[in-house]
């Protein structure tokens, strides 16, 4: 279903929420992604709510706060809907996961969740006004593609642990079949890692068959610099 609140009728789906009654924790949701969006080229584009790709299936976790704003997690029950969460781990710092109550739609009712009576918006040359708050520059990023063995639940999670010893990243998410992303404290540990795995995986002539490392066969995207501004970012193609 594609939800529609274009910056015409912002102050028709502000008032909507403020009449709607707050939607609650575990609560089913549609939510409205303001980030980019991969269309299948492999190039992120902006997301505006006209876009049905730009509305994912979610669960409320806490919110409304004072600025009418939700926490929510991204549902992943489908291998496509968890490749489009992979896109958006790495594209967007945690603050992804807020989301303004006008921009939450009940997925029973396709009504906006509300938001608490009084609310102190911001002005739309702030965030937009019911657009979900920027979201920040992640840290920096690697993503690496495992060996298919990584099918095997044992083997991938010892290839999660020794790649967290191997590399020592400030973070790991490793809950996707072949992919593990990992964020670095500072840009120098993250090319530290990006060039060793580099250097080994160049001697490949066929990456499926090659171990040279003994659990990673490719690494898929690199933004070693993404915290940090006027860089180029690689862009990932799955």
């Amino acid at each position: 279903m594609l939800h529609v609140c274009l910056v015409a009728s912002v102050a028709v789906c502000l008032a909507r929420a403020h009449e709607a009654p707050p939607c609650i924790s575990g609560e089913q949701v549609q939510a409205y992604f303001a980030g980019e969006v991969d269309f299948g080229d492999g190039v992120g584009e902006p997301c505006n709510p006209s876009l049905k790709e730009c509305w994912f299936d979610a669960e409320v976790q806490s919110g409304p706060d004072e600025h009418g704003t939700y926490h929510v997690t991204w549902a992943d029950a489908t291998p496509s809907f968890r490749e489009a969460q992979l896109l958006l781990l790495i594209r967007c710092s945690s603050d992804c996961w807020e989301v303004h109550g006008s921009q939450l739609h009940r997925a029973a009712s396709d009504e906006a969740c509300g938001i608490a009576a009084g609310a102190a918006l911001q002005s739309t040359e702030d965030t937009g006004a019911g657009r979900m708050r920027r979201p920040t520059a992640p840290s920096p990023t690697l993503m690496l593609r495992l060996h298919w063995e990584a099918s095997d639940v044992a083997w991938r999670d010892e290839a999660i642990a020794k790649l967290r010893a191997e590399f020592r990243p400030q973070q790991v998410i490793g809950d996707f079949d072949w992919h593990v992303v990992m964020r670095f404290g500072d840009p120098e540990s993250c090319d530290e890692a990006h060039d060793i795995l580099r250097s080994l995986l160049s001697l490949c002539v066929d990456s499926e068959g090659c171990f040279r490392h003994p659990f990673v066969q490719a690494v898929e995207y690199e933004d070693c610099q993404a915290h940090l501004p006027q860089t180029r970012h690689e862009r990932l193609d799955l």
